[in-house]
This record gives C-alpha cells, structure tokens and sequence, in this order.
C-alpha cells in the first residue's frame, strides 16, 4: 500500500456494460488492498474470476476479467470496507503522521461507503418534509403484503399480494371485455352494412298496419295462407329465438314464416375440433419440447373455466394435426393467448412450408393473435413459441375457418360448426 495514498472525492461505486469483448474495466476510487473492491457480474458476486490492479493508488486501478463479461451483462465494481480501526496509538507512544494519516484516510472512505449506501441506495424522506416515524410494521404485520403509507406519511400494511393479483385480473378481464364489445360493435356494423333493404322491403310490403284498428301486425296482414312461427326453426324442433350466431343446421319447411331480430351470422367450419383442450391427442409436442395441462383460470370473456397452459423451456413447436385442409384453400387462424410466468419474446405460425409469420408477443393480459394463409400440402399446422427461459403460456379458442375473415370466437360441444339455413317458406331478418 502506497504512503502517498489520498482520498479523493469520488464516489467508492461504478457500473459498466459488458460487450463480450472488453475484458479491462477501470475503478476511478483509491482502495487500500486488492479485497476492499467487489466484483458483481449482473447480481452474482464473483470470486477468482478477475485480478485486480491499483490496490493503493490514489486514482484507482483496473479490473481485469479472465474471460471479457458478456454482451449486455452489467459490471458493478464497489469499495466495501471492514469498520474497524487500522492503528492504535500507545499512551506516551510515537505519533508518526504516516500512521494517523492512513488511519484518518481509512475513516474517511467508511465514511464515503456509508454516505453512498444511504444518500444513493436507501429511502429517505424529502429534504422539504416534516420529521415523520419511517419504522416498518412487524414482520407478521407485512407479511405477504404491500407497502401502503397512511395520512401522516408512516409506512402501514398495504393490500395482499392476492389482492394485488386479482385487482390486476379483474382490470384486464375488463379491458378485454370492452375489446370484445369493440369487435362485436364492428361486425354488427359490418352486417348491418350488408343488409339488402331492397329485399326486405319487398318481403314485408303486404304489411298494412294502418287498416289495423290497433295498428298491430298480424299474420293475416302478412300472409293468411302460412303459419306464422319463431324465428328460426332447427331440425329438431327447436325454436331458437334471436341467436346472434347460428351454429346448427336450420330449415324453415314450407308453409313457415321465421322472423328474426338482426343481425345474424351463420357460422363457418371451424378446422380444429379442440380448440379450448390442448390436452387432446391432435395437439402434439413432435419435438418433446413442452407439456400441458388443463387448470382454473379466468377465460378471455371472464369467466372461469379449464384453460390449457403451456409449460416451456426453449423455443417449443406446438402442432395440430393432421387437418383437413384444402390445398390452395384461404383459411384464417386466430386464437387467444396470455403469458402467466417467465417471457416469451413472440409466437410465430407456420401451415408447415416454412413460410412462417410472426403474429404477436404475448403478454400478462389475453391478446387475440391471427394470420391468413393458402393451404399447401403439408396437413399439419403449426405454432412456434419462442422463450429463452422456463415459461408458461395459456392459449384458448384456437380456430381455423375459411376465408380471410377474423370471426367472433363461438363455443359448442367442441368447437364452432359450420351452419346451413335451408329456407323452404320465408325468413325476415329485422334490423340487419
């Protein structure tokens, strides 16, 4: 150790990032030996990985890396001093200024350590507050809780973390009803846009209410020949009253008038007959690279239920498969996805030439992801989820359908069908 040694004014604390080459990393603080300084790789203290350079020099030194730190990962050097005394002076002793000067340099950097661990590192109250009891609860008082502060600014319990968790599910449960609302308000626009008024018109222009004493519609005013019945008349003899998704098969015989409320859509194949299960056997992992399992949990609209989750290490290929698609056929997937641990950077879709899409980054909060393709081919259809860390993933709602349309999700015993409506008399459809 340097005689000559001076504490300077300068912070005894200095970060750099690793860029996977540089392997030399200056400290621009005195330290008294090579063990006053450590070393942090990221959070991970390190241990006879590095030599160090400039013990006792007042301008500091180099830390020399055996192997140059990874890209990206930070450096954190830090003089940490043992409080304690480094000379004792003898009643009637010598006083060399050598000796005294070392041990008020010593006190001098204690003093430097302490101010950066409390000015830098700790939580004060604001220079411009009053004086205010800052002592934390009892450890059994803040257990498994938050840090809520009360009208005098003392800290108190604040929420539970299950509260905190089930606040946030209930937000996103909210936001994502109203992007539901959203989409439902389009595609009825999309339908109302599409109603023929012509037709309608054409259908219910023997409608005279005026000639009716209390201008009611009756069925002699539409057509005295036909029985008039609900609005939809199924095979099996049910009626079904106003459904905004038809997902049977519906005939209307002659002699039958169906009248329904607007708008209607008449649901299309969807190609995947398990869309909310991926425990079933034509959901495969060809590349042993992640499992499911069906839990509790809240689905995209909110509501409890089985919703498969995905557990994943590494980038993972999740197949469904063999489908019966149409080679040269335009389907349109989409399913919902949310990100319950870890991170994954993006999921990509694949119909098994290659040609992959990237179609979203999955977060905290259900997201609806969708592609349009041409079928080839290849019958399987693939998702690639891509992580770099153990991570779970919950996928619901799964469905391919022709066409390039992103329809609302409907749920049967299976998986939307498609539907026919086989019109033998007359069906009015009211307001788009």
């Amino acid at each position: 150790m340097s005689e000559e040694i001076v504490i300077g004014d300068v912070r005894p604390r200095i970060q750099a990032i690793g860029d996977g080459q540089q392997s030399e990393f200056i400290y621009p603080f005195a330290i008294f030996k090579e063990s006053d300084l450590e070393v942090y790789l990221g959070e991970t203290l390190q241990s006879g990985t590095y030599s160090v350079q400039g013990a006792g020099q007042s301008v500091g030194g180099n830390v020399v890396f055996s192997h140059p730190p990874e890209n990206g990962v930070i450096v954190t050097l830090r003089r940490r001093l043992d409080i304690h005394r480094t000379s004792d002076f003898a009643e009637g002793g010598a006083f060399h200024a050598r000796v005294i000067n070392r041990e008020l340099d010593y006190l001098v950097a204690v003093a430097q350590q302490n101010a950066d661990d409390i000015n830098n590192r700790a939580l004060m109250l604001n220079p411009t507050d009053a004086d205010a009891t800052l002592v934390l609860p009892t450890k059994e008082a803040r257990r498994c809780r938050s840090l809520a502060f009360d009208d005098a600014g003392s800290p108190v319990p604040g929420p539970t973390v299950s509260d905190i968790l089930q606040a946030q599910q209930s937000a996103e449960a909210t936001v994502l009803a109203a992007q539901q609302a959203k989409e439902s308000q389009i595609a009825a626009e999309t339908a109302a846009a599409s109603v023929d008024y012509s037709e309608l018109r054409r259908k219910t222009e023997k409608i005279q209410t005026i000639d009716v004493e209390d201008h009611a519609i009756t069925q002699e005013k539409i057509d005295p020949s036909v029985q008039l019945s609900g609005p939809s008349l199924g095979t099996n003899s049910i009626i079904r009253t106003n459904s905004s998704t038809i997902v049977e098969n519906i005939t209307i015989p002659v002699g039958t008038n169906g009248m329904s409320a607007g708008p209607i859509r008449v649901a299309k194949t969807n190609e995947f007959l398990w869309s909310e299960d991926l425990t079933q056997g034509v959901w495969t992992d060809p590349l042993n690279q992640w499992s499911v399992v069906n839990v509790n949990g809240l689905n995209p609209f909110g509501v409890t239920q089985q919703v498969s989750e995905v557990s994943l290490t590494e980038p993972a290929l999740i197949r469904y498969g063999p489908t019966d698609f149409i080679v040269g056929q335009t389907y349109t997937f989409s399913a919902y996805f949310k990100l319950t641990s870890g991170h994954v950077t993006h999921i990509e879709g694949d119909q098994g030439d290659g040609d992959v899409v990237n179609i979203g980054t999955p977060t905290a909060a259900w997201q609806r992801f969708s592609f349009t393709f041409v079928a080839n081919a290849n019958l399987n259809f693939d998702l690639v989820a891509y992580c770099y860390q153990p991570s779970t993933l919950q996928i619901f709602g799964a469905q391919t359908v022709e066409g390039t349309e992103i329809v609302p999700y409907e749920k049967t015993t299976m998986a939307p069908a498609e539907a026919t409506v086989t019109v033998d008399g007359t069906w009015t459809v009211v307001g788009g």
